[in-house]
């Protein structure tokens, strides 16, 4: 089987930020994680959580689409907590992995269709979406949908 990769670029010209560039797209990522609200920066975390909505809700989207499945709005809430945060930060004493240690996402299908149905292609999307794929691999991943009408 031929492999297929993605390439990027990224540089660090100042500190807290990086540029990446993707094909003709760039856009700038944060620090790794930040604990400021008010940090100006989107960090490395939140991009990682938020392509995993991405991916989950896309994945779902278009194969939905592909199936004839009427939705109306798809949505999606994600939690992600980090083993042992302080080890990134370097605290004296602290020990663990930093990593990624849980990820939950709450999924929310707005349809009329046959719930059934809807979860089918649910399932079917959950086994094609690369990011899902992966963290369930890890085992750090739960995930949950409800059809609301």
């Amino acid at each position: 089987m031929d492999t297929t990769g993605w390439d990027i670029r990224a540089n660090a010209t100042q500190r807290d930020v990086v540029t990446v560039h993707a094909r003709r797209h760039t856009f700038r990522v944060g620090a790794p994680i930040h604990f400021d609200v008010e940090y100006d920066e989107v960090s490395a975390l939140e991009y990682a959580l938020g392509a995993l909505a991405a991916d989950v809700l896309g994945s779902f989207r278009s194969l939905a689409h592909r199936k004839r499945l009427d939705v109306d709005h798809v949505e999606a809430l994600v939690h992600g907590e980090l083993g042992n945060p302080l080890m990134y930060l370097g605290v004296v004493g602290e020990s663990g992995d930093p990593g990624i240690s849980q990820l939950t996402v709450k999924c929310y299908v707005s349809s009329l269709d046959d719930e059934a149905l809807v979860h089918a292609v649910w399932d079917e999307a959950l086994l094609r979406s690369p990011l899902a794929r992966t963290f369930m691999a890890a085992g750090t991943l739960e995930i949950n949908m409800q059809v609301v009408i």
